[in-house]
């Protein structure tokens, strides 16, 4: 119900007739992300021993790698990627401006020190303590460490990262008062098709060559989208490389 073991994972390779050469290539792919999953701060062992599989997103990819009979292009599937809706609702919940370093250290994938919160009153409050708690019970966020009294926690691998650097360039977007429909189309309708990338403010100013490098996974991400049998039927498509450099937003066509 909330997920699969290593062990389960296996299982259902081994049913669908994958062999263990092809195995051994699949299940770092699913690892990075699609595991991580904790859920209970009372686990007194190691906390790898009891991380699990998002049990949806392992059989999206196994299904997708079963009819295509590769590894899919497209590891996230779209109803995931629109959760970053959800997490903008959860996020209006709390009014104080602490939130945004909250989704900051989320996309730099750095840890968030906090309680957990056992009930929740809305109409009294909603904290940055409520926040981290809600986000942890609906799996948008786990327990990388146990403490005493507090948890460190993180998101939990690389689909919900980016689940979070889409609201996060939303979010930015709306703050620049950037608009998709401004960009400069020779009034025909376009299609926009972009991809987001997060550099942390200190890791720039060390090298700066790291926003060229950006923008070049992004634009070889959006070739293999492009090249997906739905998008590929799309007209008038144009692609946006958006990198985000702290509260500052490079956009660049493809």
């Amino acid at each position: 119900m909330l997920g699969f073991g290593k062990v389960d994972v296996k299982y259902l390779m081994d049913k669908l007739e994958i062999d263990e050469e092809k195995q051994k290539e699949l299940m770092p792919i699913i690892k990075d992300n699609y595991y991580g999953y904790v859920f209970s701060d009372m686990i007194e062992e190691d906390l790898e021993e009891y991380k699990i599989y998002n049990s949806n997103m392992t059989l999206y990819f196994l299904n997708c790698y079963i009819e295509q009979n590769r590894i899919p292009k497209q590891l996230i599937d779209t109803n995931i990627i629109s959760d970053y809706r959800k997490i903008e609702g959860f996020m209006d919940l709390c009014k104080n401006k602490g939130k945004i370093d909250i989704l900051e250290k989320i996309v730099a994938n750095e840890y968030i020190e906090s309680e957990l919160t056992e009930k929740f009153n809305s109409e009294i409050s909603f904290d940055e303590k409520d926040l981290i708690s809600l986000l942890f019970y609906l799996g948008y966020l786990t327990i990388a460490e146990i403490g005493y009294s507090r948890c460190k926690f993180k998101a939990p691998n690389d689909v919900i990262r980016e689940v979070y650097t889409e609201y996060y360039l939303t979010y930015l977007s709306k703050k620049a008062e950037i608009e998709k429909n401004s960009i400069d189309t020779e009034r025909m309708n376009y299609e926009i098709l972009e991809k987001g990338k997060y550099i942390k403010l200190e890791d720039y100013e060390k090298d700066n060559n790291l926003l060229e490098r950006k923008q070049e996974e992004a634009k070889n991400q959006l070739e293999k989208y492009k090249n997906t049998e739905e998008i590929s039927l799309i007209p008038n498509i144009r692609c946006y490389s958006v990198v985000a450099i702290k509260d500052r937003l490079d956009v660049k066509e493809i």
